[in-house]
């Protein structure tokens, strides 16, 4: 340790000698030994007992005219008051002869090496920041000084040149970085003071100094923005600015004041339109784009908000810039431009923070979105509104446009900052409009394939989480914001994957939204829908797309379901969303069966839109009578012709019309069952298309009003006769009885006192005979045989019929055996006896109608007369078999008279005499023949 002492001793009597080789080599020495003192402890406890001494020879030399002596005093100062140990031990009135002497140094001295040193002392000082705060001032003018006048150097060489150059700007900026870290208030209050010089070295031909420009600025960050009027404002700059640097200069005979030739100090944005706007000009006509449009976005983060709102003729030139750089075909410049709009986004949006929703509020399905109204919030409305539609405009161009993978995620980020930035006013329908719609309709019109496909799901992704915002807790922070308490949510589309970083580094203040959203989502889904129909897109894509849009639609039907229970919703309201709903539900049905889309397997995917509804609207709202809506499908329209609606009241049958109104149930079976009279022509999917009807059926005949549903598809049955789709027949005939057999106790379909109930029934077990009665075309010959050559082979034709009978015969069945009450005149098999009567009388007038066609088919008339003869022997059989089940002594009596009385109407069926008609003919004397022998063990 006195090693250490003594060693020091030598050296402090070196830099106190007169000899400048003395003094040279004892500030060798020093830096040597403050060297070894990070390893040696007792080295630094030397150097801390002697600072004090060692500083005022060090100050006094760091002036001296030699370089060399200069520039080592410097550097062994500089390790005083950075070293943590010797800097705890510098007292007041050290630390302010360092700092003074320091300043003074740099604005006098003309040596560029030794201002460079120290502003490197002020970079890297560790000094208590109540000493830096007291000569602030005095610091700050000296770094500015060295920023604004570069000083000449003694280099002999071109490179050596700009290397000190580059040095010293390093040095500078590490000054600047280092008192905005210690003294951050201060130095943002005289942010007009320092900001200027580096950021007109954005501009810098020299591209070291421009970069390193950039990373103070980015570094400092903080500390600039949001900017000070005093840096942005284009005013003139009060006296008390000049008076500021006079008050703060160092009084010297051997220093030039600067301030001699100033008149006025230049705020940022009058030196950006006097010198700035015209030096980027040049630069991008020199085609350096990418640098100018970076240097452009921080003068526009720079400029701020109020300098850009007063002086419109300057936003307008800066907003040039841009215009020269976003329509590039350089895949960099556009991102660089895109980084750069951000700035803008920065500047130009500043709203308030709207009242939070409470959890009340949600439950109650309201979200108060607006704020109070009027003149002013009007005018900061709109002025809000015009800034989004400035910044929207070169995103939408640009997502738009075919441009690479890299731009578009660029523009993506860029798009979800604004988004990000736009807070709570995300959710204002306005805002919408102008930020939501337009982009993600540009996103999906491009389709989910190619260089697209990213945009594609994150755009998906992001409609639904906005979606989802309906179903999630909504609380408020300390500061008033709104915050997702929905922590472990799954997104419709699963995990997410794409948006994940976006929505982290940006996340969106969604609010649960209303009956006003729901028009936005469903022209959302519509654009998608009629895209992914297109046929450049794969089958991959479609169907991966297809199935998130569908959990997309049911998630909205759910939300408008949730808000639908909300009691305070006006019935207005109401009506117009559920029209919405399902005229789109018709209009994307209509689009994706047209004939030019059925064969890229879409078709199908009209089903599970209406499937949705009906699965996620309850059967109060689907079935009310309240919410009746007109039926204006151009298939309602186009279809039912005189003789329909003649033959529909011959059978006692009300068929639905155009502009009838119905309840949305009825409006959707419609859909759905013209859907399928279209999927039924497609062979290779039947199968599952039967799968999908039979699920949809099942699931009106249990939720809904089954009455209602049957007298509908009766209708809408009978509608098709001319196309003879049984599949669909089998389809509603199958769940109707599986419905019955499933629910024990029928007793509430009794309160029909015209027995509507079982009417409907018989008139659904009559649509077979009335369809093979109807099959054949009653136009023109070519019609008839156009309409057999479409005919299934014999063989198809048999499997068919089979099929059919045997579910005839199941409902039958099932009806018979349940405890539905019929009218006390007649039964259930007298009624379907009659209502087939009905039907065939129906069927042969409509052939008897038709003129000039032969209507006898050989494989069409023995189906019917298969059908008919099996029906016939079905019914005596189960009357017989029921019968003996149950009789008894009462019963005998009453039975063998009522049955009497069915077997007498089925044997007038049989025995229909129709000498007109050839078909009838044949069915009668096979009907007649089969039902006087089972008769018999009645006689």
């Amino acid at each position: 340790m006195s090693n250490a002492f003594d060693q020091l001793e030598e050296i402090k009597t070196l830099i106190s000698s007169n000899s400048k080789q003395n003094k040279s080599f004892g500030y060798s020495s020093l830096l040597h030994f403050q060297e070894q003192s990070t390893s040696i402890p007792s080295a630094v406890q030397a150097l801390a007992q002697n600072v004090r001494s060692l500083i005022a020879s060090i100050v006094c030399d760091i002036s001296d005219d030699d370089e060399e002596t200069a520039a080592q005093a410097l550097k062994c100062l500089g390790f005083m008051i950075y070293h943590p140990s010797l800097v705890a031990t510098v007292l007041v009135d050290d630390a302010s002869f360092v700092l003074q002497s320091l300043t003074k140094l740099i604005m006098a001295t003309k040596l560029k090496s030794v201002c460079n040193l120290g502003v490197w002392c002020i970079s890297i000082q560790q000094l208590n920041a109540s000493f830096l705060a007291a000569h602030f001032h005095s610091l700050l003018r000296a770094v500015v000084y060295a920023l604004d006048n570069p000083i000449g150097s003694l280099s002999t060489t071109f490179e050596a040149l700009q290397e000190r150059i580059w040095g010293s700007w390093l040095k500078l900026l590490l000054a600047v970085m280092k008192l905005a870290a210690q003294l951050s208030e201060n130095m943002r209050e005289l942010s007009h003071i320092w900001v200027l010089p580096i950021c007109r070295r954005l501009l810098s031909s020299d591209k070291k100094e421009r970069d390193m420009s950039e990373r103070c600025l980015l570094k400092i960050k903080s500390t600039m923005f949001p900017p000070t009027l005093a840096l942005s404002k284009w005013e003139e700059v009060e006296p008390s600015y000049v008076v500021f640097y006079k008050n703060i200069l160092v009084v010297s005979v051997c220093i030039a004041d600067p301030l001699d030739n100033i008149t006025r100090v230049k705020a940022l944005a009058e030196e950006m339109k006097q010198n700035l706007l015209s030096r980027m000009k040049d630069l991008i006509n020199q085609d350096v784009k990418i640098q100018t449009i970076q240097a452009w976005g921080w003068f526009i983060c720079l400029l701020g908000s109020p300098a850009m709102k007063k002086n419109r003729h300057l936003m307008n030139d800066m907003l040039k810039v841009p215009e020269l750089t976003f329509p590039d075909h350089n895949p960099q410049v556009q991102i660089a431009s895109l980084v750069a709009w951000e700035g803008l986004i920065d500047t130009l949006i500043h709203l308030p923070t709207l009242p939070c929703a409470t959890n009340r509020d949600v439950e109650n399905g309201y979200q108060n979105l607006r704020t109070p109204r009027g003149n002013i919030h009007d005018i900061q409305e709109n002025a809000v509104l015009k800034s989004v539609k400035l910044i929207m405009t070169p995103l939408i161009g640009i997502i738009s446009s075919k441009c690479e993978v890299s731009v578009s995620s660029s523009c993506m980020n860029t798009w979800c900052y604004l988004l990000h930035k736009l807070d709570t006013c995300i959710n204002r329908t306005s805002v919408i409009k102008l930020v939501l719609d337009p982009f993600l309709e540009a996103v999906f019109q491009n389709g989910p394939h190619g260089k697209n496909i990213w945009s594609w799901n994150l755009c998906l992704e992001l409609l639904d989480d906005f979606i989802l915002a309906k179903f999630k807790d909504v609380n408020c922070d300390t500061n008033g914001l709104v915050t997702d308490n929905l922590s472990a949510r799954t997104s419709a589309l699963g995990p997410s994957t794409s948006g994940k970083y976006y929505w982290k580094l940006y996340p969106i203040k969604w609010l649960p939204w209303d009956l006003s959203q729901v028009d936005f989502f469903i022209n959302i889904i519509s654009i998608i829908t009629c895209h992914l129909s297109m046929e450049k897109v794969s089958c991959e894509d479609r169907n991966s797309a297809c199935g998130a849009v569908l959990k997309i639609f049911r998630s909205v039907i759910k939300a408008v379901q949730m808000e639908l229970k909300n009691l305070a919703i006006d019935y207005k309201d109401i009506m117009l969303c559920l029209n919405s709903i399902l005229r789109f539900t018709a209009k994307i049905c209509e689009d994706l069966s047209s004939e030019g889309k059925r064969s890229n397997g879409m078709h199908h995917a009209s089903l599970s839109f209406i499937e949705a509804v009906i699965e996620e609207l309850e059967p109060s709202i689907l079935g009310s009578s309240l919410y009746k809506v007109a039926i204006d499908l151009k298939c309602i329209e186009n279809q039912l012709s005189g003789n329909d609606i003649k033959h529909a009241k011959v059978l006692g049958m009300s068929f639905v019309t155009y502009m009838d109104m119905v309840s949305p149930v009825v409006y959707l079976m419609v859909i759905y069952i013209y859907e399928l009279v279209g999927l039924t022509l497609n062979k290779p999917k039947m199968e599952f298309i039967m799968q999908k009807s039979h699920k949809f059926f099942k699931f009106l005949f249990s939720s809904c009003d089954p009455l209602e549903v049957l007298l509908a598809t009766n209708g809408l049955l009978y509608e098709h006769t001319r196309y003879g789709r049984m599949q669909i027949w089998v389809a509603i005939t199958e769940e109707l009885k599986e419905w019955i057999d499933s629910v024990k106790d029928l007793s509430f379909l009794n309160k029909e006192s015209d027995s509507t109930y079982c009417l409907a029934i018989c008139h659904l077990l009559s649509y077979p005979f009335f369809i093979y009665r109807c099959l054949l075309p009653t136009s023109t010959p070519v019609e008839v045989r156009s309409s057999l050559e479409e005919t299934p082979v014999s063989s198809e034709r048999s499997l068919e019929l089979e099929l059919v009978i045997e579910v005839w015969k199941s409902l039958y069945a099932s009806v018979s055996t349940s405890k539905i009450e019929y009218s006390t005149r007649s039964s259930f098999p007298e009624d379907l006896c009659s209502v087939i009567n009905g039907c065939l009388d129906c069927s042969t007038s409509m052939l008897v109608s038709s003129t000039g066609v032969n209507s006898s088919n050989e494989d069409l008339d023995l189906d019917l007369l298969c059908l008919s003869g099996d029906v016939v022997i079905f019914i005596l059989e189960h009357i017989t078999t029921s019968e003996i089940s149950s009789r008894s002594a009462k019963t005998e009596l009453d039975g063998g008279c009522k049955i009497s009385g069915e077997i007498n109407n089925i044997l007038g069926l049989a025995a229909r005499p129709d000498p007109g008609d050839p078909i009838l003919m044949q069915l009668s004397s096979v009907l007649h023949l089969g039902a006087l022998c089972l008769s018999s063990c009645f006689i």
